[in-house]
């Protein structure tokens, strides 16, 4: 618009295509006394404010806005422009029309120096058709430098404005690197807090680097790269899936790279999935570039990802309501993510619901607690006075939080647990000390769900305990008024009795809510198993025996083994938690995965002296698993290992004949557990036999135990001891 260029901008230059214009100057020589008039009828015409409106509907929150210098009118013009400075004297106003636009939508403009004087490249959008006059002419220099200082100050407060490039697509020159440092120098003399974006000159890995050094001494600097797979020579247009197999293999670890390089501060300014002829190889065109486009988008989201993985956040959670408004931010989140939060809140709603019905809590809820009706439906809402209460309040504070923290990792797209790794830790302010540790303790979605219960659970206790001292004030109040005949009421029979009821009624209403949603709540959670006992210092104590063992092994250093510990969840190794163990073990050497630990997001520090360990958090998929060594550790009880190695390597040391043999024998076994997995499942018999008595007579327990000699043979019936 401000920077043109005839595949953009094709009905401007189709007037004049005997001229073969490229560069804006080109056309304005083609353009003549109408220029001023042609140019402003452009500006007017080629974007409007119903453009960011369908921008926004589809969820874009950022533009690049590419202007060439000149746009800052006939004092900033050189060269060719010189002649036509009179056309530009109302761009800034177009400019700033546009970035007005954009702020009604909440849309963030990065202004782009697109051109420089003299031209930065030997390309028509740099302004100039040919040679890249810049970097040899200080007059150039001098001019865009002074450019820089006039964008700074215009630019510097208006709020959506995100950012100045000061260079696009520029040569690896020598003198850039230096001519960067200058322009940085007097941008920061104009604000100190614009983010700057520069261009990588088609090579980031050493563009990245700089950025990085550059922020150091100028602050904000983000490092700008282009990917475009159409202007390739003949003999590197390779077709689509070759094309894929390099964007992954090459592109995607550059980009990660630099990202890391640059400290994340990288953004891909302009890609396309245009390709050419070459790359189709007789299909059809159209679905072989969309198919490319949603490849470099996957990669380019992966990038992003990786970025997010590298920094790490703080998770403040806060905010005591001092009136009824507060629900008007529930209502707000609601309405803007319905797709992402309505199953949420309304399950959340009527658990509020159903809690609110309780007897525990009907003297404090007489309004219900229905929060959802109350969101989609705002007649059903109770009056001003319900909602500003405590018991209220407190609750729906809470969920409000828990819906800010669905939608950023729905939005993310990515699993609660993962987003909680990329924060370092979650504080918190007053009763919202309950959603940060609810916070930290999230895995996946279904995890959310329960922990959303719990906070919930939590608060309308912690709101409502208050409520019931309240009525308990209240009813040994009535009590002790309740007898006028001058007596003391509380020393006769009758007013003991009665205060003894009170008494035992509010403990025991007490206890019960506490036994519901208090410090011991997991008892009555049958998903949580508690670490107790000797069960508590188990992971430690079985790491320390492991790493001496694997030490001893003489194990390389450093060449850790995945620990997968389950003792939190199953308790010692023994009958069917082994069996447990055992089938997970044998899923792990059959598919090759290593699942991760689910306890294992925030791990004791005392497990990094372990060289020989590695403890996971999230699976991870391996090209195949040798061995596994599972594990028993008990105070005073027997402890065991058990080495299960890949049948690979077993089967591997069979000659031929016997390998067909296993075969053969597998193969029979496999029918027959198939069918009896079959019956059972038609209730032919039962799928576990229950057994009530040893398979060896009264008589033969001792040999059986203590004989070393005693055999056991197999009958039709079971076994049977010798």
């Amino acid at each position: 618009m401000f920077c043109l260029e005839p595949w953009i901008a094709t009905e401007l230059y189709k007037d004049y295509q005997q001229h073969s214009p490229e560069a804006e100057c080109d056309l304005l020589e083609c353009m003549g006394d109408e220029a001023c008039e042609k140019m402003e009828a452009h500006w007017n015409s080629w974007l409007q404010r119903a453009d960011f409106e369908k921008m926004a509907s589809m969820g874009i929150n950022s533009v690049r806005l590419p202007v060439g210098y000149w746009v800052l009118g006939r004092h900033f013009t050189m060269g060719k422009y010189a002649s036509y400075k009179g056309v530009y004297d109302n761009a800034l106003s177009h400019i700033s029309r546009i970035i007005s636009w954009a702020a009604e939508f909440d849309i963030g403009v990065l202004i782009d120096i697109h051109a420089l004087p003299g031209g930065q490249n030997n390309d028509s959008h740099s302004g100039t058709t040919g040679t890249a006059c810049f970097y040899d002419n200080p007059e150039f220099q001098h001019l865009a430098i002074k450019c820089y200082g006039v964008f700074a100050h215009l630019l510097a407060n208006i709020t959506n404005v995100i950012g100045l490039q000061i260079i696009n697509e520029p040569l690896d020159h020598p003198q850039l690197e230096d001519f960067y440092k200058q322009a940085l120098s007097e941008i920061r003399l104009q604000t100190t807090d614009l983010p700057i974006y520069i261009g990588d000159a088609w090579n980031l890995t050493k563009y990245a680097k700089i950025a990085k050094e550059l922020s150091q001494q100028f602050g904000f600097i983000v490092v700008d790269t282009h990917r475009y797979w159409v202007f390739r020579p003949q003999k590197q247009q390779y077709r689509v899936d070759r094309l894929t197999k390099e964007l992954w293999e090459t592109t995607f670890p550059e980009l990660s790279q630099a990202s890391y390089e640059a400290s994340g501060n990288l953004v891909i300014g302009e890609y396309s999935s245009v390709l050419a002829n070459g790359s189709f190889d007789g299909e059809d065109p159209a679905e072989c570039m969309g198919k490319f486009a949603r490849e470099q988008l996957k990669a380019f989201d992966q990038v992003a990802a990786a970025l997010l993985s590298s920094n790490f956040l703080l998770a403040v959670f806060g905010g005591q309501p001092s009136s009824a408004d507060y629900i008007d931010e529930a209502k707000w989140l609601l309405n803007m993510y319905a797709p992402l939060l309505t199953d949420f809140v309304s399950s959340m709603s009527n658990f509020l619901e159903t809690q609110s019905q309780d007897k525990n809590f009907s003297q404090v809820y007489g309004c219900g607690f229905d929060v959802f009706s109350w969101l989609v439906r705002p007649r059903s809402m109770p009056d001003y006075d319900y909602i500003a209460l405590v018991p209220v309040k407190m609750p729906v504070t809470g969920l409000i939080q828990l819906m800010q923290v669905m939608v950023l990792f729905k939005t993310l797209n990515v699993s609660p647990g993962k987003l909680l790794r990329f924060f370092e830790a979650a504080t918190e302010h007053s009763q919202e000390m309950v959603t940060a540790v609810a916070f930290s303790m999230m895995s996946d979605e279904q995890s959310f769900y329960r922990i959303g219960f719990k906070v919930l659970g939590i608060l309308m206790l912690t709101s409502a305990t208050p409520c019931i001292n309240m009525w308990k004030q209240n009813a040994l109040d009535e009590a002790y008024d309740s007898d006028d005949s001058g007596v003391e009421v509380a020393n006769t029979p009758a007013s003991r009795a009665q205060i003894r009821d009170i008494e035992n009624a509010y403990l025991h209403q007490k206890k019960e809510l506490q036994d519901t949603w208090g410090n011991k709540f997991w008892k009555q959670d049958a998903e949580i198993s508690p670490l107790r006992g000797s069960l508590a210092a188990n992971n430690k104590n079985e790491s320390e025996v492991l790493n001496v063992q694997l030490k001893h092994l003489n194990r390389i250093p450093g060449h850790a083994v995945p620990v997968v510990c389950q003792k939190w969840l199953t308790g010692h190794l023994k009958g069917a938690a082994g069996s447990f163990m055992l089938n997970g073990v044998l899923q792990s050497l059959q598919t090759g995965l290593i699942t991760g630990n689910r306890d294992a997001d925030n791990i004791d520090c005392e497990f990094s002296k372990y060289d020989y360990l590695l403890y996971l958090f999230e699976t991870i998929q391996t090209a195949g698993i040798k061995a596994v060594l599972m594990k028993s550790f008990g105070f005073g009880q027997v402890s065991g290992e058990l080495l299960v190695l890949h049948p690979d390597f077993v089967l591997a040391t069979l000659e031929q004949e016997q390998l067909e043999e296993y075969n053969c024998k597998l193969k029979q076994r496999s029918i027959k557990s198939h069918r009896y997995w079959q019956d059972a499942m038609i209730n032919k018999h039962p799928f576990v036999q229950i057994k009530y008595h040893p398979p060896y007579a009264p008589a033969q327990e001792n040999d059986v135990y203590l004989n070393p000699l005693a055999r056991a043979s197999s009958t039709a019936q079971g076994y049977r001891f010798i």
